[in-house]
């Protein structure tokens, strides 16, 4: 399987790319530092780009069988960055892509599914509180997925 990974550079893509290489799949990761995936394997591809850029989320895409998204806010960074790149990914796989796309997100996205315990009320008010625009931004990704007519779960 070709799995197309956005995200690969964070902590959470430090521990799934080394996972995917080992099960025997074939990754590509889009990196704005490429040099922060500090592994190199023969079946793993790292492509220089941005999410806010259509076309290198494209070519990320391009001949994957999935899509695995671990994006999160990076301090300093846009504050729009997983709904801006969930809608790249979401136009490139209706452009002829997979169809299949799972997405990582906080712990304070609300979904209606959810039957959160107090501990994670509170969390999700603090959020609320002091990180707005991470909520505001989660959300918006959900409301991508949920309109994109895919194959979608959210983490």
């Amino acid at each position: 399987m070709i799995i197309a990974v956005f995200g690969g550079s964070g902590r959470t893509g430090a521990e799934f790319l080394p996972l995917a290489l080992t099960a025997g799949h074939t990754v590509k990761s889009l990196a704005r530092t490429p040099g922060k995936i500090k592994m190199e394997h023969p079946q793993l591809t790292v492509i220089q780009g941005d999410l806010s850029d259509a076309e290198a989320v494209a070519r990320t895409i391009e001949g994957s069988d999935i899509v695995i998204s671990l994006v999160g806010q990076v301090k300093g960074g846009r504050n729009d960055i997983q709904t801006v790149g969930t809608q790249h990914m979401v136009d490139a796989m209706k452009a002829g892509g997979p169809s299949r796309i799972i997405s990582m997100s906080g712990g304070g996205l609300p979904y209606g599914k959810d039957e959160p315990k107090f501990v994670d009320k509170l969390f999700r008010g603090v959020m609320g509180l002091f990180f707005k625009h991470v909520i505001a931004d989660a959300k918006g990704h959900a409301t991508v997925l949920e309109n994109s007519g895919l194959d979608w779960t959210i983490v």
